[in-house]
């Protein structure tokens, strides 16, 4: 499978191949099917196909590219999450007064470091 096409062109791409193979008198069953399309699952499918290679008896087409597919949508949203978490680095102190914790918080920035160093201090 081609990492740079989705997940419905490799398969398809795949089934031609499989039909292109019977019209000329080659009959690929199902194991070797199976076999195939473990072996040629991108490396952020190497779980899934250790999973599905080494936690079942039987295998099935059937079965095959549904769990296929489900994994892609996980690694979709995994790497939607990813893209959309930002990080914010704060380096602070509370500054107290009268010993109460309330106050407001006041950030300061370190143009030349781009650090903010964020506060709380006690009105």
């Amino acid at each position: 499978m081609q990492e740079d096409k989705n997940l419905d062109e490799n398969f398809d791409e795949f089934n031609k191949l499989v039909i292109e193979l019977e019209n000329i008198g080659e009959k690929i069953n199902d194991e070797d099917q199976i076999i195939i399309l473990l072996n040629s699952l991108p490396l952020t499918y190497s779980q899934l196909h250790d999973t599905i290679k080494y936690g079942r008896d039987t295998l099935s087409l059937d079965y095959l590219e549904p769990t296929i597919r489900s994994k892609e949508l996980e690694l979709r949203a995994k790497k939607k999450t990813n893209n959309s978490n930002e990080t914010l680095n704060i380096r602070g102190r509370i500054e107290k007064k009268n010993n109460k914790n309330k106050g407001k918080l006041i950030s300061k920035s370190r143009e030349s470091s781009g650090v903010i160093i964020a506060t709380r201090r006690v009105t």
